[in-house]
């Protein structure tokens, strides 16, 4: 993509030119205490590798300086989508405090052929959720008119549901001054600290949020 090549320079595709690195040891804590049964594993090590991933990697997701309210709110709902395979509603998620305020379009598609819940499936998307490309296409049957095969997911009993990605951050967000980070920002902050969140934990936790509307 146009994106992938601007940043090509950033990128290292030649493992001979890798610094070298020591991978900590799965099962040996940074004591030297060696794991030797489940217990210790759940126990001990799980956490401390999750804490590595945490703080190194994705980076962890502080406490708001103040409370975060967060509403669903259904805005359009079509029983008869893809001439009645299934329900599509549209939900915003609002999410906001006294840092400012934040919405995420969540799309949500039930099979009617179906009682009670549905197993679904979640996907961030890179199409804008507020779009038509979520509409069905009037030329191909059983698909988006981003050409997401849903019928057959509808056929086999299966819902899906999407949010679209930069409702919350954008994907090459460097700024982090208009993105959902702001409103976990304490008095005086304007940018992640090291161990905090970026782009994809962004991403997870609006995914965590449209999970509690499930």
């Amino acid at each position: 993509s146009r994106e992938a090549k601007e940043y090509d320079n950033d990128v290292n595709y030649d493992e001979s030119k890798t610094p070298h690195y020591d991978l900590p040891k799965l099962l040996v804590t940074p004591e030297g205490k060696k794991i030797k049964s489940p217990e210790e594993w759940n126990e001990i090590r799980r956490p401390q590798i999750l804490s590595l991933f945490s703080n190194l990697i994705y980076g962890r997701v502080p406490e708001p300086s103040n409370p975060i309210k967060i509403d669903f709110k259904v805005v359009k709902e079509d029983e008869n989508f893809m001439k009645g395979k299934a329900t599509r509603k549209d939900i915003d998620i609002s999410i906001g405090n006294s840092n400012g305020n934040m919405t995420m379009r969540f799309i949500v598609f039930s099979p009617n052929n179906v009682e009670g819940p549905a197993p679904a499936f979640l996907k961030h998307s890179f199409n804008n959720t507020r779009s038509n490309d979520f509409d069905a296409s009037p030329f191909r049957k059983g698909k988006l008119k981003n050409g997401w095969p849903l019928g057959e997911f509808f056929d086999r009993g299966y819902g899906f549901c999407a949010v679209y990605h930069e409702d919350l951050v954008k994907h090459n967000e460097v700024s982090f001054g208009k993105s959902i980070h702001k409103l976990f920002y304490p008095k005086g902050q304007s940018f992640p600290k090291a161990s905090e969140w970026g782009v994809i934990s962004a991403c997870a936790w609006g995914a965590m949020r449209a999970m509690d509307y499930l």
